[in-house]
């Protein structure tokens, strides 16, 4: 519910008339050009966009093993993940909630790694009967 909220409902961008003010293929031109910024605004709303969708995406693994169980290998995961972002990222561009930005997609994903990262590490050190919610 959170990840609906912050997908569609927390900030809505406004003004966006045409075909390319929603959707951006310029893969995190923000950040490379963060060091010709000159003002600390400009570089803490980049940072904070992405840690931001990093962190959309982290516990998204973990919900998926908490509530189906292990029954999905990482890749698998990694896939749902994939697929996840990329159908939210075409809803915001079909219903104007947002952009499709292909920065979004990467980031996303890149939480969901992280996520298997952080889960399989705590899967490993306190046991998978602590995080199943089935019994």
């Amino acid at each position: 519910m959170i990840l609906i909220y912050l997908t569609f409902f927390a900030r809505r961008r406004r003004g966006q008339h045409n075909f390319r003010d929603k959707i951006n293929f310029a893969f995190l031109e923000k950040v490379w050009r963060m060091p010709e910024f000159r003002h600390p605004h400009q570089f803490m709303t980049v940072i904070t966009e992405v840690l931001g969708n990093i962190a959309a995406f982290l516990p998204f693994p973990a919900a998926l093993c908490i509530i189906f169980g292990r029954r999905f290998s990482n890749k698998q995961i990694l896939f749902i993940v994939l697929c996840s972002t990329f159908t939210i990222e075409c809803l915001q561009f079909i219903f104007s909630m947002g952009i499709f930005d292909i920065d979004d997609i990467f980031l996303n994903f890149l939480g969901g790694v992280a996520g298997i990262v952080i889960f399989d590490f705590l899967y490993k050190q306190v046991g998978y009967e602590n995080f199943d919610l089935r019994h």
